[in-house]
């Protein structure tokens, strides 16, 4: 579990103060000995003034830690923060001089001219280099007098007339189309030497095309598209390709043209090649099937850059390109042409727009035009400002020309975009591109506007998603687009200022700041509020815009939103002071102690408890005293080590110096199965929505063959080159075994199997995607058959065999090899086909635990199986005695941890998606959602408010 969650107990520093203000010297006493501090009576109490302010203590040390000590040997509570002053400020509207804006904003500067694609030929080049290929040698009509009066004087007998030869074209040509995706910079070139093929020749010309993911090229025919055939013998094949020179995954492409080419030679074809780069770029096997001409010159008398230079040329060039929204291929031609003249760092071959066409930073490759990375643009614009005000007026020409035919909005969002030296080359544009914005800006304060005009408002909500955090801190635009992106776009206002918001018609309201355990939250003043235990409130703020933004110095922290419509921001624990500013005031809140006290323990009438919060849940565990032999431990959890990490809370199962690590999964809802637009799905997988009322363990990894061997004393499996390698040819059946044996080895662990939807549940680990990684998945992170990927994924590694468990990336909730390996036995009966409604703590169909026959669930594909036969949602079933090579299972645990009574019992049965904790290397996780507790923070505002106002 991540450091910053709050583990807040029973009593907290919140209740201490309380009894501090109280005056209640015996109650301060006592709260201080349960929170392992000493109280010194005669330290001045801390006041609360009116305004609803703390007041800072006079001297350096805090008031608080005057009355709280530290016990050797004991940690530290978690920290408090304070109130330390606030300043009000007026709207926005008030702060500067209204600006003018006219009824309708248009691009007065707008080019006359349309951009003109560059092509890498003309015709007149190309011929003189396509018109050898084509020519056949004949002989002609006309005699050839210079050999006929040679044969004449040697006095040879003339049996025929010596004629001059005749060069004509051949009757039959055929054209090969490369339509791979890394070509498309070059398709308008291919279009045009196509055309040009058509103009020369006059016979037959056949018309083939190869496309993306295509071993061999399909014909164009009259009648549609047909099977390719190399043309008849002595055929020439005219081909417009990069035979794969230019890819970055060339295995593929090569392999294919070099099938293709032994096809042409065996059908004796002569087959000419025309690049769109250097020749010597080509496999050396090409050379020997194919005649390599190249249709460009922009590689000659230049030496072939290397890999690395070639990489480093199409970096630059992206960032020449970055302030663009989209990005056409006549673009990126006309932007590495014009920069040439800004230096030797420029000069590039053609070949660079293919590696800029397959850059990581591209998302989208149509073939109208590119998209950006969104985060990889905002990086690339900051390297745009590095470049020197020539080569980003170059660069801004060539962008502003090709925006000509283009509809103004874009040209204008890709002004705002840039940095304020980049907007001052074109001061006219951006004046006009602010004005529009600003007009926009308003517009949007309206929700009729907003309802209305649907396609200006899902526009605005793209804009705001691509735009970079710089334009919203410019100083003419950015309030603007601040405006812009809250209206339409909330749910990211981490960089909006609510200072910079217009008035709202909103009624001013009045929130209560809070801090619960290390979070800071926001909630509504509500009346007969009652104050639950473990809040710690701070201020009153207020607010017309529901935004509140927190700040330490000069980084963001986040903004926060009302309960039940945001979640809260974690309080750092390397920082004396925050600001917390809304859209009517600001408060400079300070930390008096470092927060470290995360759980607490106590007494009643049942014995002693702990209690501690996982994952936005608060529980309470009373210790069991061991029945017989053996150690005692805490209710809920499994003998063994607890401990908390990056996933949350876990405990370790030690038997014969083995560990097997279980993790407590929260409960939550989920959609189980997989939708219909997930591909290669099955009928089976109905999706439907479960909740799971109860949280449970799971262990993190199968069950190893040494944890077998240990339990069973042998090892059934086949592949035993590794202990560590799962258990596998084990049967349902004799899972059960395992387990009874393993539960009377250590008696409370109540082993079994999951369900299915348990299982389900934990491999999705808040995911709705195929898979846990995602959409798609690859040999490093599933062990899977690789030949066979899912959906045209890239082929990968297929192992042939097992792995040793966590020998792969846990999924998002720390569970191991939960996709591939080996199928893993459920405990359910099988369901020919899911139900399709909600359904509440599925146990599967009820059947004896040894009745033959009836089949068992097994989830999550092997080693064995394709890529679409280990998604989340696939399923299959077994006879309980059967056995296989890709046969093994996982323990879950029927422990339940127990939640405090009226805390954070789940509402509604919501999703297990109320908070975020970050994973191992930084993956998120979804966090159960437990809003009751927090939701309680809401009861005793109206007193809380009541009491900052008393006595001003």
């Amino acid at each position: 579990m991540s450091n910053k969650l709050a583990h807040t107990g029973q009593l907290s520093r919140a209740d201490l103060l309380r009894a501090i203000l109280s005056d209640d010297a015996k109650q301060v006493a006592c709260i201080a000995e349960q929170l392992g501090l000493h109280y010194v009576p005669d330290s001045p109490p801390v006041t609360i003034g009116g305004n609803d302010a703390v007041k800072p203590p006079e001297t350096e040390d805090s008031n608080i830690q005057q009355h709280l000590v530290v016990e050797d040997g004991l940690r530290p509570t978690a920290g408090f923060w304070l109130l330390a002053s606030r300043e009000s400020h007026a709207p926005s509207d008030q702060q500067t001089e209204p600006v003018a804006v006219p009824v309708t904003v248009e691009w007065e500067g707008r080019p006359q001219q349309a951009p003109r694609y560059h092509l890498l030929t003309t015709q007149r080049d190309f011929i003189p280099r396509l018109l050898p290929w084509l020519q056949n040698v004949m002989a002609g009509f006309k005699p050839d007098i210079g050999r006929l009066v040679a044969r004449v004087s040697r006095g040879e007998p003339l049996h025929d007339v010596p004629r001059l030869p005749l060069k004509a074209l051949g009757s039959v040509v055929q054209v090969i189309d490369d339509r791979h995706t890394h070509l498309i910079p070059y398709w308008q070139d291919h279009s045009a030497l196509r055309r040009w093929v058509r103009a020369l020749h006059h016979g037959t010309l056949e018309q083939a095309v190869l496309m993306e993911g295509q071993a061999v090229p399909r014909s164009l025919t009259a009648s549609g598209w047909q099977v390719w055939r190399p043309p008849v013998r002595n055929g020439v094949v005219v081909i417009f390709s990069d035979l794969g020179a230019l890819s970055l995954n060339p295995h593929g492409q090569v392999a294919s043209w070099l099938a293709i080419g032994q096809m042409l030679e065996r059908a004796g074809c002569l087959a000419v090649v025309f690049l769109p780069c250097d020749p010597g770029l080509c496999d050396a096997r090409l050379k020997m099937l194919f005649r390599l001409e190249t249709f460009t010159d922009s590689h000659l008398n230049t030496p072939l850059p290397s890999g690395a230079e070639r990489q480093r040329q199409a970096s630059l060039l992206l960032d020449a390109v970055s302030p663009v929204i989209r990005l056409e291929p006549g673009l990126l031609r006309q932007m590495r042409l014009a920069m040439a003249q800004h230096g030797q760092q420029w000069q590039m071959d053609t070949a660079v727009e293919s590696l800029v066409w397959q850059h990581g930073d591209i998302q989208e490759r149509h073939s109208v035009a590119a998209s950006w990375n969104r985060d990889a643009r905002k990086q690339r614009l900051q390297r745009f400002a590095q470049l020197s005000p020539e080569e980003r007026n170059t660069a801004l020409d060539v962008i502003r020309q090709w925006r000509q035919p283009l509809v103004k909005q874009i040209w204008f969002e890709e002004l705002v975009g840039l940095d304020a030296d980049s907007t001052d080359l074109y001061a006219q544009d951006f004046q006009a591109a602010s004005a529009y914005f600003q007009q926009l800006s308003e517009q949007v304060q309206s929700d009729v506007f907003l309802v209305s005009d649907v396609e200006t408002r899902e526009w605005l909500q793209r804009v705001s998603w691509r735009l970079p955090e710089a334009a919203l801190e410019n100083a003419t635009v950015g309030k603007a687009l601040q405006r812009i992106k809250f209206s339409v776009l909330p749910e990211e206002a981490e960089a909006v200022d609510p200072r910079n918001l217009l008035p709202s018609d909103a009624v001013e309201k009045q929130v209560v700041l809070f801090q619960r355990g290390e979070s800071l939250y926001l909630e509504r003043v509500l009346p007969d509020a009652k104050q639950p235990l473990g809040v710690s409130p701070l201020a009153i703020l207020r607010m017309q815009h529901d935004l509140v933004r927190v700040e330490a110095g000069q980084e963001r922290l986040g903004v926060l939103m009302l309960l039940g419509r945001g979640k809260g921001i974690d309080l750092p624990q390397d920082v004396a002071q925050l600001t917390v500013v809304s859209d009517r005031e600001t408060l400079h809140v300070s930390q008096i102690a470092k927060p470290v006290w995360a759980d607490s323990i106590g007494r009643d009438a049942q014995g002693l408890f702990i209690e501690h919060h996982c994952l936005g849940n608060h529980y309470r565990s009373y210790w069991q005293l061991p029945t017989t032999e053996g150690a005692g431990h805490w209710q809920g959890f499994p003998p063994g080590n607890i401990g908390t990490d990056n996933y949350g809370l876990y405990a370790d199962l030690t038997l014969n110096n083995l560990t097997q690590r279980f993790r407590w999964i929260e409960p939550g809802t989920f959609l189980m199965g997989s939708p219909e637009s997930e591909a290669e799905r099955d009928d089976d997988e109905v999706q439907h929505q479960v909740t799971l009322t109860q949280g449970f363990w799971l262990a993190d990894s199968t069950v190893t063959q040494s944890l077998w061997q240990a339990v069973m004393g042998k090892n059934p499996s086949s592949f035993t080159d590794n202990a560590n390698n799962p258990v596998e040819q084990v049967s349902w059946n004799d899972s059960q075994e395992f387990i009874k044996k393993l539960n009377g080895l250590l008696p409370g662990l109540q082993a079994k199997l999951p369900t299915e939807a348990q299982w389900e549940y934990a491999c999705r680990a808040g995911t709705t995607t195929p898979f846990s990684f995602g959409n798609n998945i690859t040999p490093e992170q599933v062990n899977y058959n690789g030949n066979y990927s899912y959906s045209n994924g890239k082929k990968g590694l297929y192992r042939e065999k097992t792995v040793p468990v966590k020998s792969l990336p846990a999924n998002p909730w720390g569970l191991f090899e939960m996709h591939g390996n080996v199928w893993e036995w459920c405990q359910d009966v099988w369901q020919e086909k899911l139900p399709a409604s909600p359904v509440i703590d599925p146990e599967g169909v009820a059947g004896g635990d040894q009745e033959a026959g009836v089949e068992r669930v097994v989830r999550g594909g092997s080693w064995y199986d394709y890529g679409r036969g280990v998604r989340s949602a696939i399923r299959y079933r077994g006879d309980p005695a059967g056995r296989g090579i890709d046969l093994g299972f996982r323990l879950a645990l029927g422990l339940e941890l127990q939640l405090v009574s009226g805390a954070a019992e789940p509402q509604n049965k919501q999703e297990r998606t109320a908070g975020t904790q970050t994973g191992a290397g930084g993956t998120p996780r979804q966090a159960g959602s437990a809003p009751g507790a927090v939701d309680k923070a809401g009861k005793f505002i109206k007193g809380l408010f009541d009491k900052f106002r008393k006595n001003p």
